[in-house]
């Protein structure tokens, strides 16, 4: 479900931000993916957000793309799943923002999305890692749907690899989500590519009928 608060360019307020989640939940989102954020904490955007969390949301935030430990909103408050990015390689994304409330990282580098012209292109930003979770997680939430956002986070836990230190860290959160291991781990059979397949790209699809093929990487 696509909402749009944001002009042509990329503009918009924390108040407009606020209404489109208030909307989202009303409309009974399960999940809000936020791939965008401010640098300045708002009021009304932080209501916003919690109303959500306490009605039962799980929220995944874009912490940024400055390189920089300062905090963006929504990633920066409290309950929101804040995602970095990193690259194929499963290393840090040059630009990916770190912090103590980053929390996972996730595929950023070179992510296809539609474009207009029913077209497709590639782009890179924690935006991109931030959908790419918020999309895996959505089928955990397909088969258990009772999930809350502090499950979600330990499941997130659970299927994560340390890219630095053991646990938690500043520069890369708890870590890489590995996809596979988090369906697996809630129950969900994953449908391997046929031998026919010739495409070069590696996909994981699961049987959940809202999210028929999710392009994950390897």
């Amino acid at each position: 479900m696509p909402v749009r608060f944001l002009d042509d360019r990329g503009r918009g307020n924390q108040v407009d931000a606020a209404a489109a989640i208030r909307y989202a939940v009303q409309q009974g989102a399960k999940i809000i993916n936020c791939s965008w954020g401010y640098h300045r904490f708002n009021r009304v955007l932080y209501d916003a957000i919690q109303e959500a969390i306490d009605a039962g949301v799980i929220v995944f935030a874009a912490t940024g793309n400055l390189n920089t430990d300062i905090r963006y909103y929504p990633a920066g408050f409290e309950g929101v799943l804040a995602v970095g990015s990193v690259n194929s390689d499963k290393q840090r994304s040059h630009f990916s923002n770190f912090g103590e409330h980053l929390d996972f990282m996730a595929f950023g580098s070179n992510i296809y999305n539609a474009v207009p012209g029913n077209r497709f292109s590639r782009f890179t930003g924690t935006s991109q890692a931030t959908a790419v979770l918020s999309g895996i997680a959505s089928h955990v939430v397909a088969k258990h749907p009772s999930t809350t956002s502090i499950q979600m986070e330990s499941f997130l836990v659970d299927a994560s690899e340390d890219l630095l230190q053991p646990g938690k860290d500043s520069m890369t959160g708890h870590g890489f989500v590995n996809a596979r291991t988090l369906l697996t781990n809630n129950g969900i059979e994953i449908v391997e590519p046929s031998a026919s397949n010739t495409s070069s790209q590696s996909f994981l699809s699961t049987k959940n009928p809202a999210v028929i093929a999710l392009g994950i990487g390897a």
